[in-house]
């Protein structure tokens, strides 16, 4: 579920850029993968914060800066301008999570989650490469559906990681095919852009704030380009030498088990709800036992498609929803409402979480953490991740374990940096 770790704090789905309309970079001399910046007119097709000053910018660096000759990837930036007339001189530039989301499609929600960093600080936001507005675009749309298939499908652990994996891997053929370099996309080549970026300002001192993958970002930055910070916020910190997809299986149980203490903890809960954790396991076996066929609502096409409702699946609308501290407070609700056999919040509410790629660029994504994750571990290290767990916890911890590593296997990755694995 390492993959998983950003899409519930990513809220909101980004702007469409389909990737047979994106921008194909094109071969360009040496002198023209120069880093150059120019302030631009803002993009018209995302939704602004109101009352806001904001200038929107263009950074072009080198798609891949051991290769001076090839092609240059183009980044959206958006410097939201401070409230305060005097405002100080370090800005905030705020790394978002991933790998793979678009800082441009929650500029929206700016007020809601930054409001209070830019009363005296400029906030500079940016599209990292692959994402967004910036261009190319690595989004592999087909990849979405199928990855909900695997879960929902019916399908074994192999076949459902297959199919999925079949559906991404066409989309690293279409990329490569237009000249791509996908090992470009990782974490070091994103901080450099920042560092670029923050020379190109002419900032003297910025403050970074990262969360989730762009933890793992702002410490790739300390540790690359030190000059120029003058503080940094890391909020779910992702550091380079975790073993993201075996630990993840281990830190997702025990969050489920947290969740069912603090139900049992709190009065309200525990009156409204008793025996829980109870109800949830006896809820998983029922519906591995009986799945139900639904239909759930794919917000990004407002379509619907047919849902295998087991208890696997259950299991996997826990995880991807105690991301989320407002969906959190009415899980207990969902489990009382499923077990008395009332799954209409399940259905409606909650199973969408399973199109988590909806608006994720996913190959820049498989880019980060084919080089930087899977990289350093075995088909044994993936196999057994979820051994020690209850079985009814271990086919949907299984599931993302075994496609990423499908996934990477037609990556041609090169050989990984050890520095990559270092704290």
């Amino acid at each position: 579920m390492a993959k998983r770790i950003f899409l519930i704090i990513l809220f909101g789905l980004l702007s469409t850029l389909l990737i047979s309309g994106s921008f194909l970079p094109t071969p360009v001399n040496a002198q023209e993968t120069e880093v150059q910046f120019s302030f631009i007119n803002c993009p018209n097709n995302i939704e602004y914060p109101p009352n806001r000053k904001i200038d929107c910018g263009r950074l072009i660096v080198p798609e891949n800066r051991r290769n001076p000759n090839g092609n240059v990837v183009q980044l959206t930036v958006f410097i939201v301008r401070a409230r305060s007339e005097n405002p100080l001189p370090d800005p905030i530039v705020y790394l978002t999570g991933g790998p793979g989301g678009s800082i441009s499609a929650y500029l929206r929600s700016f007020e809601y989650v930054f409001g209070a960093y830019a009363l005296n600080r400029d906030m500079i936001l940016m599209d990292q490469r692959g994402t967004g507005l910036s261009e190319p675009n690595l989004k592999c749309e087909e990849f979405g559906l199928a990855d909900f298939e695997a879960y929902v499908g019916g399908y074994t652990l192999e076949e459902g990681a297959q199919h999925a994996a079949d559906a991404l891997v066409e989309c690293l053929e279409f990329y490569r095919e237009r000249g791509i370099d996908l090992n470009a996309y990782t974490s070091a080549e994103n901080a450099a852009d920042f560092a670029d970026l923050r020379q190109a300002l002419g900032i003297e001192q910025w403050n970074l704030y990262g969360v989730s993958y762009g933890t793992r970002l702002a410490l790739t930055i300390m540790r690359d380009h030190p000059e120029g910070i003058r503080s940094v916020v890391l909020d779910s910190v992702v550091p380079p030498q975790a073993r993201l997809y075996i630990e993840t299986p281990l830190n997702g149980a025990a969050a489920l088990d947290h969740f069912f203490d603090l139900c049992e903890a709190d009065p309200i809960c525990n009156t409204t709800y008793p025996d829980l954790e109870r109800k949830f396991y006896e809820l998983v076996d029922r519906l591995n036992a009986e799945p139900l066929q639904v239909e759930v609502r794919r917000r990004a096409d407002g379509k619907y498609y047919t849902a295998n409702l087991s208890g696997d699946v259950l299991v996997g609308v826990m995880f991807f929803n105690m991301y989320s501290t407002t969906a959190l407070q009415y899980l207990p609700y969902m489990i009382q409402q499923a077990y008395d056999g009332f799954i209409g919040p399940l259905r409606q509410d909650f199973l969408p979480s399973f199109f988590a790629w909806d608006g994720i660029a996913t190959v820049m994504h498989y880019s980060v953490n084919c080089n930087e994750e899977i990289a350093f571990d075995t088909f044994a290290d993936i196999e057994t991740a979820s051994d020690t767990l209850d079985p009814r916890l271990q086919l949907f911890y299984d599931m993302d374990n075994y496609i990423t590593y499908y996934i990477c296997q037609n990556w041609n990755a090169p050989p990984p940096d050890p520095i990559e694995d270092d704290p």
